[in-house]
Formats: structure tokens, C-alpha cells, sequence
């Protein structure tokens, strides 16, 4: 097995607070209508297959477009490939979902879908966000559909005013790495 690589939260932290000027700059523009928002951009070439939708929400497109920015430049790079995209079709082949929609930074899963806080999913969201912002995170539940069918699903962004930008890029940079990780283990 390969050794995991360990985010290093301080130095993502830096770097995340280098490009908020830009970050708020593009969210403002998407949420404007001056930037598209159908977008689909692949980071990285690993066995993991993460998907990371916007749910046709400018804040988490803003944030996931930063992310991708931050895994670069941090060569964040594991045993991942990650999809971006301003919102998936049905066709989605990857062993997860990141729906983008704006949860206020708390995860959201859907009622009675199987999709326990023990899933590999559910405990990678949580040990990013434990690792990122050293508190626990709000784990709520939703009726409404969350992902495409079949496919392990959470949603998490920020809030709906665009609030959390910064905190949500973080999360969907350090993300991969710890799904990839959460996979290993098991």
C-alpha cells in the first residue's frame, strides 16, 4: 500500500488566502452572467474517480475552479482523478459525488439512501473538515436528491450569498486526497 500523503492545512490555508481577492473576483462574475458556468475540467490521473458538480451554483463553480487552482500550484496530487463540471449529466462514472450546493460548510446527505456517517464518502468529508477547520462539522439530511442515482452523493458549499468561498475552496482542494486516502484504508 502506498503511504498517504498529509495535507498540509497551513500552507493551503496561505495560499487559499493568496488568490481571495481573485476567487471573490470570479464568483462575482459568474454570479453576473459574465462567465459560463458549463464548464468540465479533469485534475490528476488516479484510480479514484472523484466528481465534483456545481449543482448550477456560481459560489461552489467559483470555489471547485479555485480548488483545482490550489491542487496545482500545492501539487496536491494523489491516487485521484477529479472532475469539475458546472453540473454532471446521468452518465457519471465515479466512485463519488460532491454536489456543491450552498450548505453553509455543513455536509449534507440524503434520507435513507444507505449512505451512512461510516461510509467512505461521509468519513472522507468529515476527516477534511476536522483536518481543515479542527471543529466537527454539521452533518445534515435532505429529501431532495443529492447526486446521480447509483452513486454515493453528499452536498457541501458555501452559503448562498457567496459566504465561505474561501473555506469551500479549501475543502474541495483537500477533498481528493482524503476520499483517495479513506479508500486505501479500506
Amino acid at each position: 500500500m502506498t503511504p498517504t500523503r498529509s495535507v498540509d492545512t497551513q500552507r493551503l490555508s496561505i495560499v487559499a488566502h493568496e488568490h481571495e481577492k481573485q476567487l471573490v473576483q470570479f464568483y462575482g462574475e459568474l454570479k453576473d452572467g459574465r462567465e459560463t458556468a458549463n464548464v468540465l475540467t479533469r485534475i490528476g490521473t488516479g484510480r479514484f474517480l472523484v466528481m465534483m458538480e456545481a449543482h448550477g451554483d456560481p459560489a461552489a463553480l467559483a470555489a471547485m475552479t479555485y480548488a483545482g487552482k490550489l491542487i496545482d500550484d500545492l501539487g496536491m496530487y494523489d491516487d485521484f482523478t477529479l472532475w469539475v463540471a458546472g453540473s454532471a449529466d446521468g452518465n457519471v462514472h465515479a466512485n463519488c459525488v460532491l454536489s456543491g450546493e450552498p450548505t453553509n460548510l455543513c455536509i449534507r446527505r440524503r434520507e435513507n439512501d444507505g449512505l451512512k456517517d461510516s461510509h467512505p464518502l461521509v468519513q472522507a468529508a468529515v476527516d477534511t473538515y476536522e483536518t481543515l477547520f479542527e471543529l466537527p462539522p454539521v452533518i445534515t439530511q435532505s429529501s431532495s436528491a443529492i447526486g446521480p442515482k447509483g452513486v454515493p452523493s453528499i452536498a457541501f458549499g458555501p452559503g448562498e450569498d457567496g459566504g465561505h468561498l474561501l473555506q469551500a475552496a479549501q475543502f474541495y482542494a483537500a477533498f481528493p486526497m482524503m476520499f483517495a486516502a479513506t479508500m486505501k484504508r479500506r
